[in-house]
């Protein structure tokens, strides 16, 4: 479903404002009535909206976040390896 949320850390990270939903500023209800009013008024926006959340919650899966969290394992031992002067075939050796 289309989202109307305040632009916040957490749903700026879910939600495309324009795309997938609206980020409106925290306190400002004239604005999250219009951003609703506009949703109402408008099924061709709800459909394109439905159709882009749908697209994005599809990448939130267990593949996927284990992909990035791997991914930032190894640019952190990259770095230190880097760092400490550990080449690549010295971290294959140690698993890593």
């Amino acid at each position: 479903l289309p989202a109307i949320c305040a632009r916040a850390t957490g749903s700026m990270s879910l939600v495309d404002h324009g795309t997938s939903g609206f980020l409106a500023a925290q306190g400002t209800v004239n604005e999250y009535a219009d951003y609703l009013s506009c949703l109402a008024g408008n099924a061709v926006l709800r459909q394109a909206f439905k159709a882009a959340c749908r697209e994005h919650a599809l990448l939130y899966n267990w593949d996927n976040i284990l992909q990035g969290v791997l991914s930032n394992y190894c640019d952190v031992l990259g770095a230190v390896a880097a760092e400490k002067h550990i080449s690549q075939s010295q971290l294959a050796i140690a698993g890593i």
